[in-house]
């Protein structure tokens, strides 16, 4: 059993926040999960060895304090951080206070397709213009997928020069999911202490659920595929339009359904911000045996219906 997998199935997606609370969760050491300082200190080492912010944690960790005094390192983990850039608000996914001299922002994208913009400089900006970072070194970790980092690295070259900034996927060598991993084995070899059964269980889950792409889908009989491939979650037009030119867009109702939505979405913000960035579509390279014909829609159609709607 996987609740991460649960919540995400059937027409349902976990939206980039509840990735972004999960993570908080484990970043911080004071929180009911018992790991400490394990992933908050293994996810500094990963991004910043040997830099000040690291070596304040592991001091703070390890300076031969008694376990009741450890708490002297004031450590906050805060979500949807807001900041102020060029007239535009922006909210920083997490952010970390430790001690007070020291502050490292996250920036979470789980899909390529909403790294949009001038988010990143505009966060590092405004939180390197906010009251409340006077006097502090600021570290910056924008994390993505692992088929976005050139693309992210790019992003990165646009912040302040006095922010120490460095790109972490969620997949791969050296990322998050394998941070989480090694924890799991260290505990097994009885290196670090020991994890509560409850906290393994979310660790596993959600080490799964990131490896996955944060999407859940049922397997099917490879028989049963015209082309031999599974269908894919993707997540909303924006992340459509990086696909390429072939293939199906399970559209529930067809294209009578997808136009009335798009109608709707010309007047309607909230509709139009499902449609484009928090609504999941099925792709699938050749309609299935067993699909309903008119609810699979070419990307190339569905493209133009979007586009030729005004809504994008």
């Amino acid at each position: 059993m996987n609740i991460f997998e649960i919540l995400a199935s059937g027409n349902r997606i976990l939206k980039e926040e509840h990735v972004s609370s999960t993570l908080a969760w484990f970043l911080d050491p004071y929180h009911d999960h018992g790991l400490g300082f394990e992933v908050l200190k293994r996810v500094v080492n990963q991004a910043f060895p040997g830099s000040p912010l690291h070596k304040a944690i592991e001091a703070g960790e390890y300076s031969g304090l008694a376990i009741g005094d450890r708490v002297q390192l004031e450590t906050i983990v805060e979500l949807e951080k807001e900041v102020k850039c060029d007239g535009h608000n922006r909210s920083i996914d997490i952010l970390v206070s430790v001690g007070n001299r020291y502050l490292m922002a996250i920036e979470n994208k789980t899909n390529e397709a909403s790294m949009q913009g001038d988010q990143v400089r505009q966060e590092a900006v405004g939180l390197q213009e906010h009251e409340d970072s006077k006097g502090r070194d600021i570290y910056f970790i924008y994390l993505v997928p692992a088929a976005a980092k050139a693309k992210a690295e790019l992003k990165l070259e646009t912040i302040p020069q006095g922010i120490q900034s460095k790109v972490l996927t969620w997949s791969g060598s050296q990322s998050i999911v394998t941070i989480l991993q090694e924890i799991l084995e260290d505990d097994g070899l009885g290196k670090i202490s020991a994890i509560s059964t409850e906290s393994r269980y979310i660790i596993k889950s959600f080490t799964r659920f990131a490896a996955n792409g944060f999407t859940y889908y049922l397997g099917t009989d490879k028989t049963a595929s015209v082309g031999g491939e599974y269908d894919k979650m993707v997540q909303g037009y924006l992340e459509v339009a990086e696909l390429q030119e072939k293939g199906f867009i399970g559209y529930y109702g067809g294209v009578v359904v997808l136009k009335n939505d798009l109608e709707e979405a010309r007047t309607n913000p909230t509709k139009r911000k499902r449609l484009l960035s928090e609504r999941p579509f099925k792709w699938a390279e050749n309609r299935r045996d067993g699909h309903t014909k008119e609810n699979w829609i070419p990307v190339s159609e569905i493209k133009k219906l979007f586009t030729d709607s005004g809504v994008v």
